[in-house]
């Protein structure tokens, strides 16, 4: 069976341990949540603002001990969780911030959110990657967990293009 990208991330996340998601679903990150649709085992929680997202997966992973995964969409939504992934390198506290991009074949172009969301978070997160292909996906989301909880916790980010989420392995 022929896996999307946002389904492989369903696994990945199930194979850490990872049991929460939290985020704000918008145009460009829908298929990642598609894939966690009637999850037994992973709760998704909605918020109104990205901010809180953060706040809130900050706060979680202090206490937990473990990382509670943002899945935000692209541009302002990547933005908005800088106050907690911030807060989440200097408490420190693990967290896993998944922000979405644009489709590579326009970004840089000036379309509607296009962004760079990289540059905000370079000395905020312990570590970035980014997904180009949905083999990428499983890798990303094993690494960003163990560098999140391994030595000082904190906050990793994992950059998937709008256009990633869809495509299939």
């Amino acid at each position: 069976m022929e896996k999307t990208t946002g389904m492989i991330m369903a696994e990945a996340l199930r194979e850490k341990g990872v049991r929460h998601v939290i985020g704000m679903p918008a145009s460009h990150c829908l298929h990642g949540y598609d894939a966690l649709y009637g999850q037994s085992d992973i709760t998704v929680y909605q918020v109104t603002d990205e901010t809180n997202a953060s706040i809130i997966a900050e706060g979680y992973g202090r206490v937990a001990r473990k990382p509670m995964v943002c899945l935000v969409t692209a541009g302002p939504g990547g933005t908005r969780l800088l106050s907690g992934v911030v807060e989440a390198l200097q408490e420190p506290s693990p967290m896993i911030a998944i922000t979405t991009d644009v489709a590579a074949a326009i970004r840089g172009k000036g379309c509607s959110h296009d962004m760079d969301i990289e540059t905000p978070y370079k000395g905020q997160v312990k570590a970035a990657f980014r997904v180009t292909t949905p083999e990428q996906m499983r890798a990303a989301i094993h690494e960003a967990y163990d560098i999140s909880v391994t030595g000082k916790p904190g906050p990793v980010q994992i950059i998937v293009s709008a256009d990633i989420w869809s495509k299939t392995t």
